[in-house]
């Protein structure tokens, strides 16, 4: 039934009239409505919409299964019957793993036995399986196709699969997955739902592919209570899905949503897929770009992000529409290096993080016989070294593991391999290298430990008992992360339920290797403060800004309509028949499918779309056919059919390979193309520019002394001239270049880290402040500066931390917090959060702080280094406790990420030390309670100190054998 009254605006008013539409019907002002979207994200996406209209009660928004489920499950689902329980998570796919071969053996599998034993075939079995049970296609209607012999065979294992999944289920007592739905069906019929799902009304959004059995209880439902149907454009122009939402409603009276968008992505949105209709001009509203590639594509996206960012669009209203996951983990790259944070609802296979890995490389060791590469792929995986020393391990000679692992050859088996590294030829011809053999000892060590903790793993379990110990392992083993937490929960659903066969390790690790395959790495939540990365239907129901809809090329997006492997077209006719009673999705209905995933994210742009047609395939080395979607858009815009020859023409062709960094520095998505673009304007005065600098100059001229230092000519002796390490030394100190006082910090950047120095202090390649964003005052490292602020405030008032350090400390932190947000007056509640987790970490540092307390300070300011050195320290004081001068850092491991830090304070030391104060040590502490130090500073770090600010001095560089040596650190994100 088509709606007389006028479009509605948006879709958050389309909801609110269909809402007041079924209320006035009903009579009852507050009745319950439930709207009903094809995914949990669309309906996420609703609710800000209708939210954005004004306030709603006793509304809820639901997909068609979990309010399907919810009404079937009425309470508990004993509620079917006492004896029976869920069926877990991965139950067929182990039950499949067990019975498929012993089918194979019984001769029941023929003539396709040899190709369902293998492995790889599991998931697909279960997938058949689910769709045939789903459609209620019994095993009796499989044996009666016996019209073609080969389809009859193929129909005979389908059914005897299912036949044997059924009893299986019997055995065990599990419920069946259908009957859920079976139970909803007949709580309809007697219009006895629980009070928990009964609504008063419906609204239905969007549309999709339902199972069959989902259809027809959902159809029941809508049938029994008003409803009404929202038609969104251009989605409305299609063929409703078969056995879908549209479908379900029915007769409704719909409400249409008026295109969002003005301009040629308006005129787009009001003519897609239907007849040629007028043409309408080009305009910035609606963009065909091509790109090289994907990587370049994905560039070009993010700049066009950053476009409408720095014209002030709010980052809620952009999203990127990704067709598949197969080129995320690149974008995942690309917006960290631009700083723009973002909600994953599309990722990388879950299989390829470094958790995952670790999995899987154990579970290859403890099925099979270890091999020398597997070993050292796990010994040298990121977590396990940690974690086996912090199980008492010693190790020792990481560096050399490699080379005696190398030398076993192709031996298998852990025995054979400590065999073989016992009589290792090297060690056996140099008894008296005690480094040698430290690495060997501690790399048999290694090795038998860890197949020790691979031996507590079960060799035959249950799905369950293995998912146990796997998540175990996991945690003993690899360090806390979100991925990890993710995996964790992926295996603790897995560990629910001691029912299904006993597993092997082997076939525990092919129905790992397959679920992880299939489950993406999925981060963040629709409310955040955000951009989108999502497939295309999630946007159905989304009004946004900017929509970037990626990997327009065919084969990709549309994705090739291939037949179901197990399911083939000729055999969905044949099971369907005439009246289309038992819905099996065809491979020639997958067009229509993907062209409505295209709609749907079309639909969603309010302001503008971009979309791009990568030129050539990358990976696979072989040019790109530009989308027959895109041909779909280009005909609505021109008013009649495109050839692929005009669309080429009108294409924006963008992101060539010949340009490195965009031409306005604002358009720069990382640290070095901001630098390219800054000196790329001009190119001969750039570098005029950063040739004329003193400190530039000289760190430029280091790199080729060090390439002629290091690789002489005709392996000549190096020469110490104006080329190859002595420069000119009346040129300014870098630190400081008009005042011998300098801060201890500046001076040891210079001496440690001038190519960051050399970036950040003097060129200025800073990242644009607009990407910067703010941090939550729950973020790690807000946490970790407000808590070194506090220890900072607590130390400079001796007097009050000594006879109360924990108030000290809590008055301090509350002076910190209240400063840090008497601008975000919104983030109150957060701050006491902040201030309820430092102070949980407090215990750990607790006593060291009372120790500097305590302990002598002595002022900084004027200390000289040396007698015959210009600069002189600027700075408060130093804490001095036993001997040790003492400093601390918000950062964990700073003498890593920061080797400056550590170098900061042993200058500090160094002048003390030429004072007269006794100083044996310089200690970092961060926040945590870890320290860094070094342990041979008394013996050897103030000479080389002294001698690396004499040779700073006479600009000279570099001298072997020393801490401060001129090396290539990685550019840091922002100026902490």
């Amino acid at each position: 039934m088509a709606d007389t009254q006028a479009p509605a605006i948006s879709i958050g008013h389309g909801l609110r009239r269909a809402i007041d539409e079924l209320r006035a019907a009903i009579g009852q002002p507050h009745a319950a409505i439930a709207v009903i979207a094809p995914m949990h994200a669309s309906a996420e996406l609703a609710r800000q919409a209708l939210a954005e209209t004004g306030g709603f009660i006793r509304i809820e928004l639901e997909t068609p299964g979990a309010l399907i489920a919810r009404i079937g499950r009425l309470g508990h689902p004993g509620a079917f019957d006492p004896t029976l329980r869920p069926e877990p998570p991965g139950w067929l796919e182990a039950t499949l793993a067990a019975i498929v071969p012993m089918l194979a053996a019984r001769g029941a599998l023929a003539p396709y036995a040899a190709t369902l034993c293998r492995p790889v075939w599991i998931p697909s079995l279960a997938e058949a399986l689910s769709e045939l049970e789903h459609a209620e296609i019994a095993p009796a209607t499989l044996d009666a196709l016996s019209d073609d012999p080969d389809l009859a065979a193929h129909a005979r294992v389908l059914a005897t699969l299912l036949r044997e999944v059924h009893a299986a289920r019997a055995a065990e007592h599990l419920l069946d997955p259908r009957a859920a739905t079976a139970r909803a069906r007949a709580l309809i019929a007697t219009d006895t739902l629980p009070a928990s799902a009964r609504f008063d009304g419906y609204v239905v959004l969007g549309d999709g592919t339902l199972p069959r059995d989902l259809f027809l209880a959902l159809s029941s439902l809508l049938a029994r209570r008003p409803t009404r149907r929202l038609a969104l454009h251009p989605l409305e122009h299609l063929a409703p899905a078969p056995f879908g939402l549209r479908l379900a409603a029915g007769d409704a009276p719909t409400i249409a949503v008026a295109p969002h968008a003005r301009g040629a992505l308006g005129h787009v949105q009001a003519q897609l897929y239907r007849a040629p209709p007028p043409a309408t001009a080009p305009d910035d509203s609606l963009t065909l770009a091509a790109t090289p590639d994907e990587v370049r594509e994905i560039g070009e996206a993010i700049r066009v992000v950053q476009r409408h960012l720095q014209a002030g669009t709010p980052l809620s209203r952009i999203a990127i529409a990704l067709p598949d996951n197969a080129t995320a983990h690149v974008l995942e790259d690309a917006l960290a290096r631009a700083q723009i944070p973002a909600t994953w609802l599309v990722g990388p296979p879950l299989s390829r993080s470094t958790p995952a890995r670790f999995l899987a490389l154990a579970l290859a060791l403890a099925a099979d016989a270890p091999t020398v590469q597997t070993w050292y792929e796990l010994v040298r995986h990121p977590g396990v070294i940690p974690a086996m020393r912090a199980h008492g391990n010693a190790i020792h000679g990481i560096a050399r593991w490699r080379h005696l692992l190398s030398t076993c050859g192709a031996t298998s088996g852990t025995a054979r391999i400590v065999h073989a590294l016992t009589v290792h030829p090297e060690v056996t011809a140099a008894p008296d290298d005690l480094p040698l053999l430290a690495a060997r000892d501690s790399l048999i060590a290694t090795l038998t430990a860890f197949e020790s903790e691979l031996d507590r793993l079960p060799v035959t379990a249950r799905l369950a008992e293995h998912a146990r110990a796997l998540a175990s392992l996991l945690e003993r083993h690899q360090p806390p992360s979100p991925v990890r937490a993710q995996l964790l929960r992926f295996l603790r659903t897995w560990g629910t339920g001691e029912v299904g066969p006993p597993l092997t390790r082997a076939q525990l690790g092919h129905l790992l290797s397959a679920a992880l395959e299939s489950t993406q790495v999925l981060r963040g939540a629709l409310t955040d403060r955000a951009i989108r990365v999502v497939p295309p239907m999630a946007l159905v129901g989304a009004e946004l800004d900017l929509v970037c809809v990626l990997g327009l090329t065919e084969g990709r997006f549309p994705a090739p309509a291939r037949e179901h492997p197990l399911l083939p077209d000729r055999l969905v006719a044949a099971l369907v028949g005439p009246g289309g009673e038992a819905r099996l999705l065809a491979a020639t209905e997958r067009a229509d499918l993907e062209r409505r995933r295209f709609a749907a994210a079309l639909g969603a742009a309010t302001r503008c779309a971009w979309l791009s047609t990568p030129q050539s395939d990358l990976l696979e080395a072989r040019p790109g056919v530009p989308s027959s979607l895109l041909l779909e858009v280009a005909s609505a815009r021109a008013g009649h059919r495109v050839s692929y020859r005009e669309l080429a023409d009108t294409l924006v062709v963008t992101g060539a390979r010949d340009v490195f960094a965009p031409e306005d520095p604002a358009h720069a998505v990382s640290a070095a193309e901001h630098l390219l673009a800054r000196l790329g304007r001009d190119p001969q005065a750039g570098l005029d520019a950063l040739a004329a600098h003193p400190w530039a100059r000289r760190l430029l001229r280091l790199y080729r002394a060090i390439d002629r230092f290091h690789h002489p000519r005709a392996d000549a002796p190096p020469v110490l001239d104006a080329w190859s390490g002595l420069l000119d030394p009346t040129l300014p100190h870098p630190a400081h270049p008009d005042a011998p006082d300098v801060l201890p910090h500046l001076l040891a950047q210079a001496l440690v880290q001038p190519t960051d120095y050399l970036f950040r202090r003097v060129i200025g390649a800073y990242r644009p402040s607009w990407l910067g964003g703010k941090n939550a005052p729950t973020d790690t490292w807000v946490l970790a500066r407000w808590a070194k602020k506090a220890i900072d405030l607590t130390l400079a008032d001796p007097e009050r931390a000594r006879t109360d350090l924990d108030g000290a400390f809590a008055s301090a932190l509350d002076a910190v917090i209240a400063q840090e947000l008497r601008h975000r007056p919104g983030e109150a509640a957060e701050g006491a959060i902040a201030k309820a987790l430092i102070t949980a970490d407090w215990a750990r540092v607790r006593a060291d702080v009372g120790r500097l307390v305590a302990a002598r300070q002595v002022p900084l300011d004027g200390l000289p280094i040396a007698d015959d050195l210009p600069w002189r320290l600027s700075g408060s004081s130093a804490h001095i406790h036993a001997h040790t001068v003492e400093a601390w850092t918000e950062e964990k491991q700073a003498a890593k990420k920061n080797p400056h830090k550590l170098a900061a304070l042993e200058l500090q030391a160094l002048a003390l030390t030429h004072a007269g104060t006794s100083i044996s040590h310089a200690i970092l502490r961060d926040v945590k309670g870890h320290q860094s130090t070094r342990k041979d500073w008394a013996q050897a770090l103030p000479g080389e100190a002294r001698a690396a600010l004499v040779r700073i001095r006479e600009a000279r560089w570099p001298v072997a054998g020393t801490h401060f040596r001129l090396h290539r650190e990685p550019l840091e994100d922002d100026d902490r």
